[in-house]
């Protein structure tokens, strides 16, 4: 039989670090000095938490005020506001209005500017057989697809903080960036119409900028909702809902070119040579030109 010998035995000292709160481990010369104060013991103790940890962040509320740790004569503290603006409410809300406008009373014409993504004869009809543009479908353009791609680039100007390389802030920077599109849009149509002219096919650039036309719409419209999911979801995801917005424009972007050189290609038999020339310089190089700033600075 063996005995065991408590006074042999000993413990290995641990760190009270790794146990006990930090408010616990505060400096012995700054707790007697705390302790001779004439203060309440619960004054005391949220003395002791407010100097021992950092505030609680704060998340989007339908309050304004918050005071984290409860006492009479603590001052109520202003919470700082994590939500989106009050003019990119107006701004969805807008488009919204919009949606509903052209749905209402422009479902036809919509309807047949989406079925032209897919459809050769309905391009056809649009178009009169090359003869002209339907300017009618700039309107979803310019009141729909716009102002939610330039939302976006506001959004990652603002999640990057590259916004704070620019002058500008708030609405006024998204109107110039509204602005720049717009005008970058209708250089790029002029661009493709000089483009036709002077190899001979008009009739080629008509049908490749109705084709656009018509993939820009239907981009409008599948953009909104992953725009509202961004904008209104908890900012722990909006990096991933950054990527997701992305990647569906990606996609879409990607089906519109390859439906635009399959209709050139396979209905007017043109040169892939000047294709790829015109898929360089005017569809590749600005996106990896914005990519570059946005993403690689």
């Amino acid at each position: 039989m063996f005995i065991q010998d408590s006074t042999t035995i000993t413990a290995t000292p641990i760190k009270d670090t790794i146990f006990v709160p930090l408010y616990l481990n505060k400096n012995p010369e700054d707790i007697s000095a705390d302790s001779n104060s004439n203060i309440s013991f619960d004054k005391y103790i949220i003395k002791i938490l407010n100097d021992s940890f950092p505030y609680l962040k704060t998340q989007p509320s339908l309050f304004t005020d918050k005071a984290y740790i409860y006492a009479k004569d603590m001052p109520m503290q202003r919470r700082e506001k994590t939500g989106p603006s009050d003019w990119i409410f107006g701004t969805i809300l807008l488009i919204m209005f919009i949606v509903a406008i052209l749905i209402k009373y422009a479902s036809s014409s919509i309807f047949e500017f989406i079925k032209g993504c897919f459809s050769k004869q309905q391009i056809s009809i649009t178009v009169k057989d090359g003869s002209t543009i339907n300017y009618l479908s700039l309107i979803p353009i310019l009141l729909i697809f716009i102002p939610i791609v330039s939302l976006f680039l506001y959004i990652i100007l603002k999640f990057y903080s590259i916004d704070v390389l620019i002058p500008y802030k708030g609405y006024l920077l998204y109107v110039i960036i509204i602005v720049s599109w717009i005008i970058l849009y209708f250089l790029k149509i002029l661009f493709i119409r000089f483009f036709g002219t002077v190899f001979r096919g008009k009739k080629i650039s008509v049908f490749y900028i109705q084709n656009q036309l018509n993939f820009n719409s239907l981009m409008g419209f599948s953009l909104i909702i992953p725009m509202i999911l961004l904008l209104y979801f908890d900012n722990y995801y909006q990096e991933i809902f950054i990527f997701i917005f992305l990647f569906l424009f990606g996609i879409l972007y990607v089906i519109k070119l390859f439906r635009c050189f399959y209709l050139i290609i396979n209905t007017f038999k043109f040169s892939s040579i000047y294709l790829f020339f015109y898929l360089c310089t005017i569809e590749l190089l600005p996106i990896l030109l914005i990519g570059k700033v946005l993403f690689f600075r």
